[in-house]
């Protein structure tokens, strides 16, 4: 709401409007500080990736990188305000062709909105050095055999 709209609202009704914001800016600062919190863990036992990244824990899930784990963040609290569902992390998919299986692939993310459409997010680091030439065959082989498109989020 525009601050000239405010003024233009009696004192009773400007003081919800603060309370609103101010409850906002809360939410926001405590799902900043759950996400600074999560992802100082790192993963135990694993080092940088030839990526450069550094695997963290989140809810007792290892992540490849610490994108990966704040987008996990991110869709876990659309899911805890019902904005989508069914949030799944790694699910494994098998690539088929001519009744052989000729290798999986490993979305990061797969979810459904509320109107039933599945949706599957793989985060990658900007400048598209993880997105590799055997990935993008997988994600082409996938949309293929599934009819879904892997969306891309660059963090």
């Amino acid at each position: 709401m525009k601050r000239s709209d405010i003024a233009k609202l009696g004192p009773g009704a400007r003081l919800q409007v603060a309370h609103a914001e101010d409850a906002a800016r809360r939410a926001q600062e405590a799902r900043e500080e759950a996400l600074k919190a999560a992802l100082i863990v790192q993963a135990p036992g694993k080092r940088k990736g030839k990526f450069h990244n550094r695997p963290c824990v989140i809810d007792r899930i290892v992540f490849d990188s610490r994108a990966e784990g704040k987008h996990y963040l991110h869709l876990k609290d659309l899911q805890n305000r019902r904005l989508i569902k069914n949030l799944q992390v790694h699910k494994r998919y098998p690539l088929t062709v001519a009744g052989v299986v000729v290798c999986h692939i490993e979305p990061d993310f797969v979810f459904e909105e509320p109107d039933g459409t599945v949706r599957i997010h793989d985060t990658k680091a900007k400048g598209g050095a993880t997105t590799t030439p055997l990935w993008r065959l997988k994600a082409k082989m996938f949309k293929a055999i599934y009819r879904i498109q892997i969306e891309v989020i660059e963090l």
